[in-house]
């Protein structure tokens, strides 16, 4: 009697290790059925300015560095004080990159001998400006009451509060992924579409439209127009469906 239902056992343990084996190829053709794909989708948004970075220096010379660094001093002072006039806080100005360097006497320097006659001192400066109508009226205000000594380089248009935007940006990339996602089971006739992951590949840029060189003669007929510009935002996304 015990060797019978040993017997039975046996058979009975055979016939499930069978069912088991037949159920794994069918397990992995099902797991072979889904598909995944991946791609880069990317929203734009166009948008106005609202800001502008003036880059200017000051310099200054005397015959001694001292001197030449106590003059450069009171132009800052000067700055700062035009500055608030114009109601601009001075949270909004930067400084950055003071250098200085002697003056050799011209009429000696053939001669190989040098003879320094002086010294100049130059501070670079960034200014952000909020109110776009007005930065033009800002910056001849303080050409014509700094002079020769202040030389304007460089100015940058540029959103103050890009991350205002991102929101729409993403909303946008996401709507833009999922319809994709949608076209391509579609195509392959398929169901059950996922998201797998999801990455943010590019943060969003912030470039000027254009830059404009502005010097101290054009001062009085300064206007500066904001344009547009174009914020993007890239995301990768991962899919899968059967």
């Amino acid at each position: 009697m015990i060797t019978k239902n040993n017997k039975y056992t046996k058979i009975t343990l055979v016939a499930v290790l069978a069912l088991i084996v037949s159920m794994l190829p069918g397990q992995a053709a099902q797991a072979a059925t889904y598909k995944k794909i991946t791609f880069t989708t990317t929203s734009e948004l166009v948008v106005v300015p609202d800001q502008v970075i003036v880059y200017f220096n000051i310099q200054t010379q005397a015959k001694t560095l001292k001197l030449a660094t106590s003059n450069l001093a009171e132009k800052s002072k000067t700055l700062k004080t035009l500055l608030g006039e114009k109601k601009i806080p001075l949270n909004l100005l930067q400084s950055y990159n003071l250098s200085s360097y002697p003056q050799y006497n011209p009429s000696l320097l053939e001669s190989g001998t040098q003879e320094i006659i002086g010294y100049n001192i130059s501070q670079s400066f960034s200014l952000k400006l909020n109110n776009i109508s007005t930065s033009g009226e800002v910056i001849s205000f303080l050409t014509d009451n700094l002079g020769d000594e202040l030389s304007i380089s460089n100015t940058s248009l540029q959103v103050s509060s890009p991350t205002k935007y991102e929101s729409k940006l993403l909303t946008t990339a996401v709507s833009k992924a999922k319809s994709r996602a949608y076209s391509y089971m579609k195509e392959f006739k398929g169901s059950n579409l996922k998201l797998v992951s999801l990455k943010e590949g590019t943060v969003s840029n912030y470039y000027p439209a254009g830059r404009n060189t502005i010097s101290s003669d054009s001062a009085p007929s300064i206007s500066i127009e904001p344009g547009t510009q174009t914020l993007t935002l890239t995301i990768t996304t991962v899919w899968s469906f059967k």
